[in-house]
């Protein structure tokens, strides 16, 4: 994301990234700008080229179009219309197909909903009408929409693409298999949804269910004490101000579950922390029958108290902040 703002300042000569949302406005004034100072007869399409830096097409923002909401809007609707997608020469070029793509993700959070939802339709329909270009994005659109490290992440993205590439007649059988098992995995779990229930274990002859918890707020917390990033998660969720108020209050519990069976002698924590729970899939159900898509460790949900989720493969700083805004609403009513 960072190096989308470089790229655009560097391109349209801004001193200074500023607030985020505030340069993208800046950014589709610039374009239009551009465009106002091109020739007549000039090609729009070359023209616009030079504008990205790197070969990408953008779209000529009319010049009758002044307001910054509505030049976002508009390059975000009309991003792809220059490009050719039946073309491999422009799909094999990751300077031009792959980092107008990875512009085009990093333009869609700043949009409004119904216009994010259009722009993404839209993708969806010119990306499917060859199947070569279909292939092509269903790639990146995992790489960038679903993997955990990407800083684009957004599963409903994902989901949005992966139903359209089912659907999409051109698309081999043989080629969906692995695509019907992600965007099952998506829909499970979601905020909204009851939590899938499973047993895990305290001990070798003490066991419970996900269920059984009483608990205002339950955080489901998948990790690995072996892994790096998990203990910097644990030392967040130990730092949390609310979350650790909660906790003292007893409206709050967090369900440390190790998934990969039973944990060698000593693996799992030892020392009790009021409102933890340290447990363990001993039949790795979770992960062997996909009760929870745990495509990465760590992987946190927060349920409420009749164990529906309220948001799903978070980072901590997420559910904190999600505490503070609820448990302050509820404080004030």
């Amino acid at each position: 994301m960072a190096a989308f703002f470089r790229r655009m300042n560097r391109y349209l000569g801004l001193s200074a990234p500023g607030i985020r949302s505030a340069l993208l406005l800046c950014l589709c004034l610039c374009f239009c700008q551009c465009a106002g100072m091109r020739k007549p007869d000039k090609d729009a399409s070359k023209d616009a080229n030079s504008v990205s830096g790197y070969g990408f097409p953008f779209p000529e923002i009319p010049r009758k179009i002044q307001k910054p909401e509505e030049r976002l809007a508009y390059l975000a609707l009309h991003y792809w219309e220059n490009f050719d997608f039946g073309d491999t020469a422009f799909l094999l070029k990751a300077e031009i197909a792959e980092q107008g793509f990875a512009d085009f993700a990093a333009l869609l959070p700043s949009c409004p909903p119904p216009v994010k939802a259009e722009a993404l339709a839209n993708f969806c329909q010119k990306a499917g009408k060859k199947l070569v270009s279909e292939r092509y994005f269903h790639t990146l659109t995992e790489k960038y929409w679903y993997d955990p490290n990407s800083p684009f992440r957004d599963e409903a993205n994902f989901r949005t693409f992966l139903q359209h590439f089912l659907q999409n007649p051109i698309v081999p059988e043989v080629e969906k298999f692995r695509p019907r098992h992600l965007e099952a995995l998506l829909g499970r779990n979601c905020p909204g949804d009851t939590a899938t229930d499973f047993r895990f274990h305290f001990s070798a002859r003490k066991t419970a269910r996900l269920h059984e918890i009483q608990a205002e707020y339950l955080i489901l917390y998948f990790n690995n004490p072996g892994c790096q990033t998990c203990a910097t998660s644990r030392a967040e969720l130990l730092c949390a101000p609310t979350i650790n108020t909660l906790i003292q209050q007893e409206r709050l519990k967090i369900l440390s579950v190790y998934p990969d069976g039973i944990p060698d002698s000593g693996i799992l924590p030892t020392q009790e922390i009021p409102g933890w729970m340290e447990v363990y899939d001993a039949n790795r159900n979770v992960l062997e029958k996909d009760l929870y898509d745990l495509k990465a460790i760590p992987t946190l949900y927060l349920l409420d108290k009749d164990k529906k989720v309220l948001l799903k493969d978070v980072p901590v700083r997420q559910i904190e902040g999600y505490l503070e805004s609820d448990t302050s609403s509820t404080s004030d009513s």
